[in-house]
């Protein structure tokens, strides 16, 4: 007479296994169970032009869920996913494959009705006595999946205008804020922000000299070109006084100037080369509160108050009588 598993298993003193075991089966199978909607397959893909600073202050790329439901975005009726890949690689997506690792990024769960629920498998589900099912994330090991993506050179590095706006901003952030004076709390939030921000622009500006390496420094375009050489042209007729006329009117447009349309801070020193008025310097230092911008209004204040040197005698300037 045969024995079953669980019979051999019991006369040589082992534990059972999972396969001998049918309640340890419907164990398994429980924790897989989540109180979720059906969520379909998907694959994981990244925009060339969507990057971000992480709390790391590293520069990481932005990761999307792209759907396989049948049907949806070119996705055949039997989840035919050929046709929708050209499309979103037409798009400039970059595809994640499922094989990057091991075991695949999706993992795979079913609700109370039986249904598939596909998840990242970086989040790990917890069901609750009442019907509920809470996903943690482990950021740790997705922050290693996306370093991962960089190293193997899957997502491609960023380009150079990419990481250029993004230093620009956080630039302008850094410039953007208000010193807190005496209060604590405030001084801890700003010391604490003005952290931050340099820290994400050492890492960018890093970025961009190694984007500059691989991909070459850009040209310069023909509108940015054509707007240096009408402010150099508008700025050599008289500046901003003899334009608006009066100082009070002066004093508003360059108001309006510098809250909209004020050069970074990079750029400024080249805008405030053209200018030869003392007076139009002072009234643009007064409506530009960036720190570093202050600075470079005062170096050229400087070079406008200091004397030109005599070119020869007096005698030699004086009119000859007719």
């Amino acid at each position: 007479m045969a024995l079953d598993p669980r019979q051999q298993a019991r006369i040589h003193g082992a534990r059972p296994t999972p396969e001998a075991s049918p309640n340890l089966a419907r164990s398994a199978e429980a924790a897989n169970r989540v109180f979720d909607v059906p969520r379909a397959n998907f694959m994981l893909a990244h925009r060339s032009s969507e990057w971000q600073m992480n709390g790391d202050g590293e520069l990481v790329p932005v990761i999307v869920q792209l759907s396989k439901s049948p049907g949806v975005q070119g996705v055949g009726r039997r989840g035919q996913f050929g046709e929708a890949r050209a499309w979103y690689e037409e798009q400039g997506l970059t595809l994640i494959p499922h094989d990057i690792l091991p075991a695949d990024y999706v993992a795979l769960y079913k609700n109370e009705q039986g249904h598939p629920v596909h998840r990242v498998a970086f989040a790990t589900p917890e069901n609750t006595t009442d019907g509920q099912t809470f996903w943690t994330q482990d950021s740790e090991s997705w922050g290693k999946f996306i370093r991962l993506l960089r190293i193997r050179k899957i997502v491609k590095p960023p380009l150079p205008i990419v990481v250029k706006q993004m230093l620009d901003r956080e630039k302008r952030d850094l410039d953007s804020l208000r010193s807190p004076g005496d209060n604590h709390h405030l001084r801890v939030r700003y010391d604490r922000d003005v952290k931050r921000i340099s820290r994400n622009i050492g890492t960018l500006e890093v970025e961009l000299e190694a984007s500059f390496q691989l991909y070459g420094r850009p040209v310069s375009n023909t509108r940015s070109s054509v707007a240096d050489l009408l402010d150099a042209a508008l700025d050599a007729e008289g500046d901003a006084a003899a334009l608006y006329g009066s100082p009070p009117a002066v004093e508003a447009a360059v108001g309006q100037w510098t809250k909209s349309t004020r050069p970074t801070v990079e750029a400024l020193p080249d805008r405030l080369a053209t200018l030869q008025s003392a007076d139009t310097v002072a009234q643009m230092q007064a409506f530009d509160p960036r720190p570093t911008a202050q600075v470079h209004y005062a170096d050229r204040l400087a070079q406008l108050q200091i004397p030109l040197p005599p070119t020869g005698d007096d005698d030699d300037d004086e009119a000859v009588p007719a």
